[in-house]
């Protein structure tokens, strides 16, 4: 059991961890609880029955008493996050295995902003991308419009108070944060996944840090944060100034529900107080190239079972590519 949220243990490492155990064809449980550092097992550490626990138990009793018996029930149990202020717990979405096979990754392709839009575009690649500009400057700022919290105080609000991280898109700094808008979802979709970005820049150093963060993003342009991650590139790894080179950035796993009409929000910068950059200068830039930069979103195709906290969150949500 793993939260998204949890700081010292990190669900990608879990979910990596899982991947070894399971190829050596040990039988697992795995589950990724909506949470901090033990949150959602705290209940049951303290004698009172909760999901994770209860699946736990079951698991064991299954493994011990039944050895050669069935697993009871899905091996990978994921907790979808919630992206409303104040609202319940999130369905569980069971799978057989991870990645899951309703699990498709698809690629965008980035383009800068045209004339008169406040974000550049996220485009399907068999879809021509509107007009805009080939590449994008960013400039090293902590205040560029772009956020993923306060340390620990965000990610408590965000999990345990249900109060989402927002950034309104329309009043991001374009010089010191690059955004990128898709097209507006025809049906509710669910991402679930580890998102990642592969970025080719042009820094103005050779330590740069760039920050990924991925949002849903209402008609209002108000973006909710769905997950983040950064790629930190320190002096001795061979990057030049002015010299181009790839990059890419691995965002947290995450799983929630795009609703109908709201759009999926990509935005970078080279500051995030949620980590350490590698280079504090002001005059820090980083040139993004945008036609040789993709964003892989992980996107559920198919059927999925769930289990709902009640019946009116049971569901299937389903991307039409």
């Amino acid at each position: 059991s793993n939260n998204f949220e949890d700081r010292l243990f990190k669900p990608d490492a879990a979910l990596r961890y899982r991947q070894i155990l399971h190829g050596a064809g040990v039988p697992t449980l795995t589950m990724l609880n909506q949470g901090v550092h033990a949150s959602a097992e705290m209940p049951g550490l303290v004698g009172k029955e909760n999901a994770v626990f209860s699946r736990v138990k079951s698991f064991l009793d299954a493994r011990l008493k039944r050895p050669a018996a069935p697993l009871p029930g899905p091996p990978v149990v994921v907790e979808e996050r919630p992206l409303t202020l104040f609202a319940r717990a999130g369905r569980l979405l069971e799978f057989a295995s991870w990645p899951p096979a309703e699990q498709a990754s698809v690629s965008y392709s980035l383009q800068g902003r045209g004339p008169g839009d406040s974000a550049g575009r996220l485009s399907l690649p068999h879809k021509l991308p509107p007009a805009g500009s080939a590449a994008s400057t960013i400039s090293f700022s902590p205040l560029s419009g772009l956020s993923a919290g306060m340390p620990v105080v965000g990610e408590v609000m965000q999990t345990e108070m249900r109060m989402p991280i927002v950034s309104d898109f329309a009043l991001v700094d374009q010089h010191r944060a690059a955004t990128y808008l898709g097209e507006s979802l025809s049906q509710s979709a669910v991402l679930c996944g580890a998102p990642n970005a592969t970025l080719s820049v042009t820094p103005s150093a050779s330590a740069f840090q760039l920050v990924g963060y991925l949002y849903s993003v209402d008609p209002m342009d108000i973006g909710t944060l769905l997950t983040h991650g950064p790629r930190t590139v320190w002096k001795d790894e061979g990057a030049t100034a002015g010299n181009p080179l790839s990059v890419v950035v691995n965002m947290r796993p995450t799983c929630a529900t795009l609703r109908k009409g709201h759009r999926v929000g990509f935005g970078v910068s080279l500051f995030s107080m949620m980590y350490t950059p590698s280079n504090a200068d002001p005059a820090l830039t980083v040139l993004l190239n945008n036609s040789a930069s993709r964003l892989s979103l992980p996107w559920l195709t198919a059927r999925t079972r769930s289990q709902g906290r009640d019946a009116e969150s049971r569901g299937v949500w389903i991307l039409e590519l």
